[in-house]
This record gives structure tokens, sequence and C-alpha cells, in this order.
């Protein structure tokens, strides 16, 4: 709105200087044509009309505003007739009889087909000899336009405010000085502060973290240096104490002027997801344990033994006090397998009736969980073994299909020991364990059949053919013998003859010599286990796990499709290798944190020391010269050595507190090539760089950046030093500087340096930027020099790298932000 009324006085001011214009020309000319030309020619609209309404005198321009073709048309209507409302005309004519100057009013206007336009009309009577009002003139503009624009920018403004007011986002404003100065609706339901209760005050109220106040801090200088910053993790704590995790953006909010006035948070609550996260990880490390189980039980095909592997899986994998499995035999349970070994196990004596108050009977007659917090609260609990501390106990069926055949019970010895999430993971090991027991059992039973199979051919080939197993027959000279249906749906062929004409070794992909496999046969009798893959008549790959056993020169086994399960356990690895990367880089996160707040403390307590170590070095020296003594060529050299000792501790000290205790950032626009002319002029003044060649190519010379100038200095001469140093033998080292758009795609600085010396080894490579990894030696390195740069440029909003290989040389690559126009 200010500029509107800037341009209303410059409009007044130009028409007032017109005015003073005519009145000279008509002043000195005496047929009014020059007078009449220029008015012609205005792009305004020019009037004169008498007090009733009639148009005298009307230009080409207000004809044209007016929607007539020609100014003869325009003088033939009443002015009266062009306004929107009669009383307008009545209202505008008590203004120029009141005001001896010149009156301006902006009111609306009809067009000769009816348009209603806006117009700033500017005018002022002239009266007669009797002071009454003779005629009017006047200038008319056009400015429907400008009360469009000003109605949309007030609706724009609008439409903002309503946007972020009911934005399910908690969106608010602080100032400069860090006082709230908006708060939308989704800020109050989410933090619990009124409007009225937290505007006008500092935002340092709502940090969970008191050490996250300089990092706001941080950003929000960033802003007023006019940046938005992306994103930043915070957490803030509501007026209810809770903790609320967000992800939170800056960006400035200008005035009309493009002044920057506050600075608004953006912040997407992710509170919900950091507690999935949190619960997906538990459950990635209980589903990784019971994948575990089952791949152990799943491989064995005998009942008993699959069953006691189970309960000892269990109890170690699972931290359990004391696992059992129960089987369903007639109408009782059976006690076939338990963690802890009894008196009466040992006597096969512990049985239970199902209709028995046990839970284990409980759960079988019923075919659901039980789940004990605390046995001595349960009027009704029995224990099913003798001389076991059970405090709490959780049972699951083992069901295959809708058949229960048994229990799976475990106990601990403390209170409330089990969860939901146990009884989950244990109804699963229990469906796992049911699978295992069906396979076993097929496969004793399949067994069986293939040795009475001479009895019952028919028997024998339904039972094989209509399990989900797959089973096989293999002769010890590798011709396949039989196959049932299950293995034809995992390899695609229709027949035996089919797949004996492509052959094991074109089907069983990782074995090149299929007799080193049947020797191995030969002389262990048996395969457990056994991983393979299995190429499809489709060109497929898939997983198989395969057992056998050796009869004679006939080879007999299961093979089971694990494709799925392989594609799960490498999907479960990648999950759990990107968490371990993720919790890596939050541990190094703390660490480095925690390095912050003792570095003064180290460094006061060590400076001091070494402080009193220099000084009685010195006065032993100065107290030895002045008596006239000669100091023994050892003792020198020892003096000295002590020197460079106490001088190399405080330049660790020093890298020490730079690294834990950046300094602030002094932003300033820099040019990146006059600052790395500097740089190697300053290598230059070191010292003798021996045979080593510095360069410098730029594609422009002008690349400008906001940055810290002596921290970016520092960080390129201690690259250009790396460099150098690394080169004994002499070479060459380039630095190149170009734009780039390489840092999210945006306007980038990216300044390489390149040099041809030995390299860098790639154990060394992966650990360059970790704190107190030196390449160099105890005596030329602290390891501090490369993570502080990698340091400082990052907090430049920058990333820097670093690539090299072996006898060939090292690149490392920086990349910055470029100032804004």
């Amino acid at each position: 709105m200010k500029d509107q009324d800037k341009k209303k006085a410059d409009l007044i001011k130009e028409l007032e200087e017109l005015r003073n214009r005519i009145k000279k020309i008509e002043k000195d000319s005496q047929n009014g044509g020059l007078f009449k030309s220029l008015v012609e020619q205005l792009p305004i609209g020019v009037y004169r009309t008498t007090k009733d309404g009639k148009i005298i005198y009307a230009n080409p321009a207000l004809a044209s505003i007016l929607g007539y073709k020609k100014v003869d048309d325009l003088l033939d209507i009443s002015s009266v007739n062009v306004y929107e409302s009669p009383p307008d005309r009545e209202e505008q004519l008590q203004k120029w009889r009141s005001c001896k100057g010149v009156v301006h009013n902006e009111l609306k206007f009809h067009t000769k087909k009816g348009r209603v336009i806006w117009v700033r009309d500017t005018g002022r009577v002239c009266l007669n000899k009797d002071g009454n009002i003779d005629y009017i003139d006047g200038a008319i503009q056009d400015i429907t336009e400008i009360r469009k624009a000003e109605q949309i920018l007030k609706e724009s403004e609008e439409r903002y405010r309503q946007s972020v007011e009911n934005s399910p986002n908690p969106i608010f404003s602080v100032d400069k000085f860090g006082i709230v100065k908006t708060w939308n609706l989704a800020c109050e339901q989410l933090f619990k502060y009124k409007a009225e209760e937290i505007t006008g005050h500092l935002f340092h109220k709502l940090l969970e973290v008191p050490e996250e106040r300089r990092r706001v801090e941080a950003k929000l200088a960033q802003v007023w240096q006019g940046y938005s910053v992306v994103s930043q993790d915070m957490t803030f704590k509501g007026k209810d104490g809770k903790r609320r995790y967000m992800v939170s953006r800056y960006y400035p909010l200008r005035d009309h002027e493009g002044k920057i006035v506050e600075c608004v948070l953006a912040n997407t609550d992710i509170t919900e997801r950091k507690q999935v996260e949190e619960a997906l990880q538990r459950r990635a490390t209980r589903l990784w344990l019971i994948e575990r189980v089952g791949q152990r039980t799943t491989s064995i095909l005998e009942v008993n033994q699959l069953l006691e592997e189970a309960v000892k899986l269990i109890k170690d994998t699972f931290n359990f006090y004391n696992v059992i499995i129960m089987l369903v035999e007639k109408d009782e349970l059976v006690l076939k397998a338990a963690a802890l070994e009894t008196q009466k196990m040992k006597e096969g004596q512990i049985t239970l009736k199902i209709t028995g108050e046990e839970i284990p009977s409980r759960v079988a007659s019923r075919g659901e969980a039980i789940l004990v917090p605390d046995v001595s609260k349960e009027p009704r609990y029995v224990s099913s073994l003798d001389k076991i501390d059970t405090r709490s106990e959780l049972a699951v069926p083992i069901k295959v299909k809708s058949e229960i055949i048994g229990v799976l019970d475990v106990q601990s010895s403390k209170r409330y020991a089990f969860s939901r999430s146990d009884l989950y993971t244990l109804q699963t090991l229990a469906d796992q364990i049911a699978v295992a027991i069906e396979n076993a059992r097929l496969y004793e039973k399949a067994n069986e059949e293939i040795k009475q199979r001479k009895k019952s051919e028919k028997k024998y080939r339904d039972l094989v053919d209509n399990t989900h197993v797959g089973v096989y027959q293999i002769s010890m000279n590798g011709e396949i013998l039989y196959v049932n249906r299950a293995v034809f749906n995992i390899c695609g062929y229709n027949s035996l003859e089919e797949i004996n004409k492509i052959g094991l070794k074109k089907i069983v992909k990782p074995v090149k010599d299929m007799n080193v496999l049947l020797d191995r046969f030969r002389e262990e009798g048996k395969a457990d286990n056994l991983e393979l893959e299995v190429l499809t008549k489709k060109n497929d790959t898939k997983n198989v796990l395969v057992n056998a056993k050796l009869a004679g020169d006939i080879l007999t086994g299961m093979v089971v499709d694990i494709t799925d399960r392989k594609r799960a356990e490498e999907e479960l690895k990648k999950a759990y290798e990107e968490l371990q990367e993720a919790q890596r880089g939050l541990i190094q996160s703390e660490k480095l944190a925690a390095l912050g707040t003792v570095a003064s403390g180290i460094a006061h307590e060590i400076k001091n020391p070494l402080g009193i170590i220099l000084g009685g070095i010195e006065y032993v020296e100065r107290k030895l010269s002045r008596s006239e003594q000669t100091l023994d060529g050892d003792i020198r050299v020892a003096f000295q050595k002590i020197k460079e000792s106490v001088f190399r501790a405080d330049t660790i000290i020093h890298g020490f507190l730079r690294f834990a205790r950046p300094s602030e950032l002094k932003i300033e626009k820099m040019n990146v090539c006059d600052l790395i002319k500097d740089t190697l002029t300053l290598l230059g003044l070191r010292g003798p760089l021996r045979d080593i060649r510095l360069k410098h190519e730029f594609t422009e010379e002008d690349i400008t950046i906001d940055a810290d100038k002596n921290q970016i200095q520092q960080v390129l001469f201690n690259l250009l030093l790396n460099a150098v140093e690394s080169m004994s033998d002499g070479g060459e080292v380039k630095i190149k500087a170009r734009h780039s758009s390489k840092l999210n795609k945006a306007p980038t600085c990216e300044i390489d340096i390149i040099d041809n010396g030995p390299g860098i080894s790639p154990d060394d490579l992966k650990r360059i930027f970790e704190p107190f990894y030196t390449t160099k030696g105890e005596k030329r390195g602290t390891g501090l020099g490369l993570p502080t740069a990698q340091m400082m440029i990052e907090n430049h909003n920058g990333i820097l790298s670093m690539d090299s290989e072996l006898g060939k040389g090292t690149r490392v690559k920086i990349l910055l932000p470029v100032s804004r126009p």
C-alpha cells in the first residue's frame, strides 16, 4: 500500500507540473494550438465540464478509457452518466465546492459498453467573477488493474494467513531476538501452549535439550543473512512436559520492501515415526532370531532330534529360564523335550491329561495361548515339572492347520517376564516348529513307505507326490531316478526325461563338477542343510535347501524351495546393516558432543603443566648461561628435545580445541580464485617446495561464495600442504575451481586438489576422516587435520570428499554453495 500512495503522490505532482505548463502555453500562445496538441497526446484522460456535467472538452485518451472511438461521441453525453452511482457525482461536486485547490478521488465509472472501471480523478474548479463554479478541469487515470492487483494481494495475504493458521503442521515465527511472534492452532494443540502464553516470550522454553540453543541460534543467523535452512532435526518440549521430535525448516519472512522481519519455523512432527523406528529395530532383532531358530529346526528331519534342538536354541537365543515341548498322543500331552532336565524327565514319567489344570493342558484343550505374569497370583496354577523355580509362564499351541499337535511352553524365574511381543514371537516359533514336525514326520513316513514300496507302491507315490516338500532319488552316476510333483514345480520341468536330458550339471548352478559332489555323498553318507541354486526351465534362479541320505548306490532326499526366505533374509540383512550404520553415526555424533564438553577442561589441565615445564627448562638454561658454565652436548640436546616435545604437545592441544570447539563463523563475500592465489602464495612462503610444481586452473575468474575466509583458507592450506608432504620425490599439485551444480542440484563452487603422489590405500581411505587417525606417524601428524577440515566445510553447508589410488595420486573435492545474486 505504501507503493500505491507513493505512485499517487508522484501522479499528483506530475499533474500539477502539467497544469503549470499548460497555463504557460495558454498565455504564450494566442490561438492555443500548442496547448491542444500537447493535451491530445497525453496518455491520461483530460476533461473540462460545466457545473451541471456537460463535457466541454475531452482528449482522445479519455474517450479511449471510457470506451468511445471518437471524442465527439463523448461530448454528446453528460459526465453524470459515466459515474456508476449518480450520488458519486454530487458528492464529488461538494468536494470541489469546499476545496479551492486540487481534489483527488478514486471512484467507479461506466464505460460505453457498461463495464465498470476504477479511475483516479484529479480535478479543480474554476470560479467566475461572482465566485460561482464556472467550469471544472481534471485528469482521469484508469487504475482498474492496480485495484485488481491490490485485491489479489490482499486475498493472497489472507489465504497465506489462513493456510498457516489452519495448517496441520505446527508453524510459528520469531524475530531476530528469538521472541515468538506468531503461533498457529497446530502449535497450540501439539505443545499445549495457548498463543497468548507463548507469543512475546523467548522460544528457548520449547527446547528439550539446552545444548540445542546454540544450534538453533546458528540456523537463525543464517536466515537473517537471507538463507533458507532446508531441515534440522529438533527435540521440543511442550507445556505438558512431553517430548516431541520435529523436522524444522527455517525460512525468512520479508516485508513489502524485501527486508527480513521474521524467521518462520515450519515443523513436521516425526514423534510417531521415531517411535515406529525404535519398534522396528526391536522387531528386526526378533525376526532375525526367529529366522535363526527356524533355519536350524527346518533342517532336521528326525522328530526327537528336532525337538531337542528346538528347546535348546529357543532357550539360548531368547534367554528363557526353561523351555519345554509337549506333543499330543491320544488323550494326553507327553513331554518330548525340555531345556532343564529333571528326574521325572529322565524316567520318562511326565504326561498330562488334556483335561487337566496345568497350563499346557489348558492350552491344548482350548487351542489358545495363556500368559501368566505371576504364578503366585494364579489360584489354579499347577507346575508341570518338579523342582522348577517358575515365577511366570507363557504357553502357546503347536498347530498343523487347525489340529493341535502339541504345546510350546516357556518359563521364567522372574515375575512379569513376558509381554505381548513375546507371545507373538513364541507363536511364530511354534508355527515354525509345527511345520518342521510335519516335514520330519512326512519325511519319516516317506522313508518308511519307500522301504515298503514293493507292498504298497501306489500308496507311496500318492504320499510323496502330494507332499509340498520335494523328494528325489539319484543314482551315484548322476542319473535322476525319481522326483515328485514338488520338484517339477520347483524347477519348472514337466517330465523326468526332460530333466535327465538337461542334466544335473546344468540345473544345479554352483556345482561345476557333479562327480565331486557325489564323491562327498559317498564319503559322508548324507547331506544336511545343503544350500544350492537351481536354474529353472525359464532360466530363473531359485534357492533350495537339500537334505539326503545314501542307501547303497541310491541317494534319497528332500529339497525345499527357500527362495522367498533367502530374499527376506537379504532384505533383513540390508535393513540391519542400515540400522547399524545409523547407530554408528549417532554414536559418533554423541562422541563428538562429549568431546566438545570436556575439551576446554582437558586443554587447561594440560597446558598449565606444559607451560611450567617450558619455563623451567628456559630458566635452567639461563641460570647455567649466567654461571658461565659450558653446557654439555648431551644436556643441550636433551633440553632441545624437551622443548620440541612441549611445542608438539601444545600444537596437538590447539588442534584438539579447534576440532572440539569450532569458532563462530564470520561470513563475508569472497572471490574463490583470489583466495586460492593467496593460499598458494602463503604455501610458497612457508619454505622450499623441492621439485614440486603448484598449478591452478580456473574456468572463470568470478566465482563468489559467502564464507568465513580464515576457515576456508585454513582448509585449502592444510589440504595443499598434505599433498606437498606426501610427494617426497617431487611431482605436481593442481588446484582447480569452477561453477557446477553438484550440491543438491543448486549453483555450486567446486574446488579440486589433485596430486600425482603415492596415493592412499583403500583401508586408510576408509578411515581418513576419523579423528586422531593419521598415516603420517606420531611425529608429523595428530589425526585432526582432515576431520577439522571436513567439519569446517560442513559448517558452510558444503561437502568434502576424497578418492585415491595407490601409485596414481589423490583427488580432494570441495563443494560449497555460491553467493546468491
